[in-house]
């Protein structure tokens, strides 16, 4: 049996009547040529279904144009991250490789050891783990941008929210409405933006005279909905406001209300970090929402990483930009 070859410059070279070397110009210079031997190229191409192959072109230049984002798109967050990542790169004719981790570490190290192989430009990463798999793209010295947690001993650019500011600001805010005995729900133990809102609530609750009350689990429904549970189950009194790490807590802890049957904003109220799903739009669920800017920490990851790619090379950077209040009440 004869096996097909596949299409390469040379035949596009051959039926167009011209150079490799003009070939490959078509590809990077293509102002350098005449308007005749463009419509030249372009037609052998059309003719022949050629496709560059972009291996070799990395191989040969170094660059791969493609870039790449690790995020978790169960959750809204992370997809705004990327409407702001993808505004700034495809300017630049970037391709985005877009890696869900569903918050798993193991894809998390999988998906860093699959784009070091295919030796993309840049990466920009919403981590959940540990320094180990970031250290990898620093091995093989692939700019990288962090996005919300900031991982310390890594040598990146990092742009993150105030964690801190929200923290105190959503919670203060609480005690301004009368409400008095905030309880904090959900979250993993060890993440350091997590760690910088509790951080921001404790010191709120130590100012207005109350004993901080916290709770931790995941960044997920399931938790949400367990954790508040457990919490009246315990026979815990004086619960007048539940705080939601993020969105997806917020969502199972109002499925927990339900099934408990408070009366919400009677009973117990319920304020959060980052509640942006389609769920909340419905109706006043919540009495405050803390929000990051997602889409400008995208903008902001992409602009800094596109400045390492061109040639910046000077010290880790750090962008920190303030959550907005909404309010509901």
């Amino acid at each position: 049996m004869c096996v097909k070859r596949p299409i390469n410059i040379k035949h596009v070279a051959q039926v167009a009547g011209v150079s490799a070397m003009t070939i490959s110009r078509y590809y990077h210079q293509p102002q350098k040529l005449s308007r005749e031997t463009l419509a030249r190229v372009e037609a052998a191409i059309q003719q022949l279904n050629y496709v560059p192959n972009n291996a070799a072109r990395t191989l040969l230049r170094g660059n791969s144009e493609t870039l790449a984002f690790i995020g978790h798109f169960a959750h809204h967050f992370d997809y705004s991250i990327f409407r702001g990542i993808e505004e700034q790169v495809y300017e630049y004719n970037y391709l985005l490789f877009l890696c869900n981790t569903d918050s798993a570490r193991r894809m998390e190290g999988r998906f860093i050891s699959g784009l070091v192989q295919q030796r993309v430009d840049g990466v920009i990463i919403n981590p959940r783990y540990d320094r180990e798999n970031l250290m990898l793209l620093a091995k093989h010295n692939i700019p990288t941008v962090v996005v919300d947690p900031k991982i310390s001993g890594t040598p990146f650019d990092v742009v993150r929210g105030h964690f801190y500011d929200a923290g105190y600001r959503l919670t203060h805010a609480l005690f301004e409405q009368g409400f008095k005995h905030i309880v904090f729900v959900g979250g993993p133990k060890g993440v350091t933006s997590l760690d910088d809102r509790l951080r921001g609530y404790k010191a709120a609750m130590k100012e207005n005279k109350q004993s901080p009350v916290i709770h931790l689990g995941e960044y997920s429904r399931e938790s949400g909905f367990n954790l508040t549970m457990k919490l009246f189950a315990s026979g815990t009194k004086k619960i007048d406001t539940l705080i939601a790490a993020n969105g997806l807590v917020a969502r199972g802890i109002l499925e927990a209300l339900k099934t408990l049957r408070l009366n919400q904003h009677i009973d117990v109220t319920v304020a959060a970090f980052d509640a942006t799903e389609e769920y909340f739009q419905k109706e006043p669920l919540l009495v405050f929402n803390m929000v990051q800017p997602a889409y400008n920490l995208g903008q902001c990851a992409a602009q800094m990483l596109l400045e390492r790619i061109q040639g910046y090379d000077g010290p880790p950077r750090e962008k920190v930009l303030p959550f907005e209040l909404i309010s509901y009440l």
